[in-house]
């Protein structure tokens, strides 16, 4: 292999590390709609097994995490799950990991109901806002896309009076 062609193929290894350093930053593409009495967040994460993946909701902020083992097929130099070559990656783009968080709308705020163990009363901490009575939110991952169905509260609105 002559200077130029490794000199290209290093370029595209490198090209193709700072895509997936990229990508793993942006993702996963995300879809926020209200339905009914419920926001809906959809997000796109194929690759992954539902085993791999956590979704965390504390009151507005949402977390979702997710992270998977190297391919086999990436493991080329030989070893477990290896093909025992001496091979070398060319390009290995798609993540292995995501780590979104992201704000939800005010009326997408969850407060989980309070365990009233020995150390807990039930009552809210001061300055804490009453537990919800609302249904739990619920989170679905399926041919990779994860659906996560958040109830919202219903606002009603409040008219002022102009002096």
């Amino acid at each position: 292999m002559g200077p130029a062609e490794r000199l290209a193929q290093d370029m595209t290894k490198e090209i193709g590390a700072k895509t997936r350093e990229f990508y793993e930053f942006v993702l996963p593409p995300i879809d926020m709609y209200v339905r009914d009495d419920s926001l809906i967040v959809a997000a796109d994460m194929p690759g992954f097994e539902k085993k791999d993946v956590s979704v965390t909701l504390r009151g507005r902020m949402l977390r979702i995490q997710a992270c998977k083992e190297r391919e086999a097929w990436l493991d080329i130099r030989g070893g477990e799950g290896g093909h025992g070559g001496d091979g070398e990656i060319i390009c290995a783009q798609r993540p292995s990991f995501v780590d979104k968080k992201m704000r939800l709308p005010a009326a997408a705020a969850f407060r989980p109901r309070r365990g009233g163990g020995d150390d807990d009363d039930g009552a809210p901490a001061e300055g804490e806002e009453k537990e919800d009575k609302r249904q739990s939110p619920t989170a679905k991952y399926e041919k990779g896309v994860l659906t996560i169905v958040i109830p919202v509260r219903k606002r009603k609105g409040l008219e002022i009076a102009v002096k």
